[in-house]
């Protein structure tokens, strides 16, 4: 069983998605039959309906933080992936507000210090963005990179001079 709600933040639209245990996804958008894939996909759970006391503690942390009166969210996740995936976004969700860090630091965390492109993989398929700030990523040289949320490296700017990193394209 799964739960889910929509609202509009400062991006547009965002579904948070929770199961029995924690939020585990972060959608751009509402739902819509990619919405409804990716959930089966990532956790083979069925009968979504509305609400969830974690989606409205999470609904409310995301408004915060788009206020500038939030740095640390605090709602239980539910991560479904691999467990190097798993190791990555804890890695990801480790990183403090207002920092950046990059791939190859992330793959040490991970327990391989040379799977830097794996890294940036299972980055590229965090289902939690924001949440786990996958934002803060950012190349060795400190250069910007791919961000898979709608608007790519504009929505990623937009998150980073939130948390007061500035970039220009």
């Amino acid at each position: 069983m799964y739960l889910y709600r929509s609202f509009t933040s400062p991006l547009g639209f965002l579904t948070v998605c929770e199961d029995s245990t924690g939020i585990f996804m972060l959608w751009f958008g509402i739902p819509d039959d990619a919405f409804f894939a990716s959930v089966k996909k990532l956790t083979h759970l069925e009968n979504g309906s509305v609400g969830g006391l974690i989606t409205e503690a999470l609904i409310n942390q995301l408004n915060a933080y788009f206020l500038g009166q939030l740095t640390q969210f605090d709602v239980p996740l539910s991560f479904y992936g691999t467990a190097f995936q798993k190791a990555v976004w804890k890695g990801i969700y480790a990183v403090p507000f207002g920092q950046l860090t990059h791939y190859g630091d992330l793959a040490t965390l991970a327990g391989s210090p040379k799977a830097s492109r794996a890294v940036g993989g299972a980055t590229g398929k965090n289902p939690i963005p924001i949440v786990v700030p996958c934002h803060r990523i950012v190349g060795k040289s400190g250069a910007l990179t791919g961000f898979s949320a709608p608007g790519g490296l504009v929505t990623k700017i937009k998150l980073l001079e939130l948390e007061g990193i500035h970039y220009e394209l």
